[in-house]
């Protein structure tokens, strides 16, 4: 039924395996700080040296290049279990490795040994393989970024791998026991799983490539300095929240004469002061599930949706006394107290508002926040009405001073509430 020129099959199976061997090899030499592909570079080596071995021992009829072959390949597995291991970010457990690999190895060497038929030998470390197979594919789907092409493709690789395995261990039965001869089924499945394998070692240098892409996404993203979300990265998620029929508040927050503090102790402790600062905003943060950034220099901004926006007083007032509280101690031993001035944006339940809109109004709360001696509170509405309750006085606060009308402020923004 098949007409396969095997010889030629698998010196081109051997040379195109080969030819990935260096290209892996080569990734890892270029990402020496990952070792996954490292791991899975020597995975890639071992298997074609591994392969190159065995057909040449089947060839020779010579056991022992046969045993090193098969060798190769079962440490060539364990290596990509450990590698994927590495890539999803759990611990490598070597000893486990390392058990894997004698009992893989020494099985198979008592098989040899004692000229167990051929169809047992296959059918032995076709088990091992899908083992090892199924160890990395639950790695995968445990994995929190299973969600990802990379992911989705490895997991189709080794579920096909696992299918060929079988069958190859199901037809190496075609032949009876004491024949050392195979199938035509078996050898095209046998090619099926070099093809697979080679495909699977493709995956690894997609998996890499998409890997850099996610880091750099999240660099671009990501303020390096403080490690908060930066302004791109705050358009992109706000405008989801903006959606939604919730109420939402956005704060900002500036810190008050910061331009001294870098003239007064210099910019490495200014950089510490905007680290300080970025972590009492990332409790409240977490605490409330809001999302802040910072939105460059000494400027941060926190959106608020939901329930959270009846406590946005409380919140920004949490803020600020935080802050004044907070002391930084600069490398050279002195102490530096600052302050900062916020600014409060509201829009309403089922209003539509546009983030610039709801931006420019926090902005100009923020403005007169400044205007009016600094570290104070000033809240503002996206459109004319009486302030909402959620940010209300209570008795233990300062009082809010109200005023209807102002003439530095547009006319939507005739409603304001200030809190120092």
């Amino acid at each position: 039924m098949f007409n396969l020129h095997l010889p030629t099959l698998t010196l081109a199976y051997i040379s195109v395996f080969w030819l990935l061997t260096i290209g892996v090899l080569l990734i890892g030499w270029q990402f020496n700080q990952h070792k996954d592909i490292k791991l899975w570079g020597l995975a890639c080596l071992l298997i074609s040296t591994g392969t190159s071995v065995y057909n040449i021992g089947n060839v020779t009829e010579t056991s022992g290049l046969v045993w090193i072959g098969t060798t190769a390949a079962i440490c060539s597995h364990i290596l990509v279990w450990l590698g994927t291991k590495s890539f999803v970010g759990t611990s490598l457990l070597w000893r486990t490795a390392s058990l894997a690999a004698l009992l893989g190895v020494g099985v198979y060497t008592l098989i040899l040994a004692n000229h167990i038929p051929l169809a047992l030998r296959i059918t032995w470390y076709c088990v091992f393989y899908v083992a090892m197979h199924l160890a990395v594919l639950i790695l995968i789907v445990e994995s929190p970024e299973r969600k990802r092409i990379g992911f989705k493709l490895y997991a189709s690789v080794l579920l096909l791998l696992l299918i060929l395995y079988g069958l190859r261990a199901y037809f190496a039965f075609d032949t009876p026991m004491k024949n050392t001869g195979l199938s035509q089924r078996y050898i095209a499945v046998y090619y099926l799983i070099l093809m697979a394998e080679f495909v699977k070692f493709m995956t690894f240098i997609y998996l890499c490539f998409e890997r850099l892409e996610h880091t750099l996404c999240q660099l671009a993203l990501r303020d390096t300095l403080t490690q908060l979300p930066n302004r791109r990265a705050f358009v992109t998620q706000s405008a989801q929240r903006l959606l939604s029929n919730q109420p939402n508040a956005l704060i900002l927050a500036d810190l008050d004469n910061f331009k001294s503090i870098n003239d007064v102790y210099g910019h490495l402790a200014g950089d510490q002061v905007l680290v300080a600062f970025s972590q009492h905003l990332e409790r409240i943060t977490q605490q409330e599930g809001a999302f802040c950034a910072r939105t460059g220099g000494e400027e941060f901004i926190l959106l608020l949706s939901g329930q959270s926006v009846r406590r946005v007083q409380d919140i920004a007032l949490q803020l600020k006394r935080q802050i004044e509280a907070c002391q930084v101690t600069t490398e050279y031993g002195h102490h530096i107290q600052f302050t900062v001035s916020i600014g409060v944006g509201i829009k309403r339940q089922k209003q539509y508002v546009a983030m610039n809109q709801l931006f420019e109004c926090a902005d100009t709360a923020l403005y007169e926040a400044k205007a009016r001696g600094r570290n104070r509170i000033e809240f503002a509405l996206t459109e004319h009405g009486d302030a909402p309750s959620s940010i209300s006085p209570t008795s233990n606060q300062s009082p809010i001073s109200q005023e209807t009308d102002s003439p530095s402020l547009p006319k939507r923004y005739l409603e304001r509430q200030s809190l120092s």
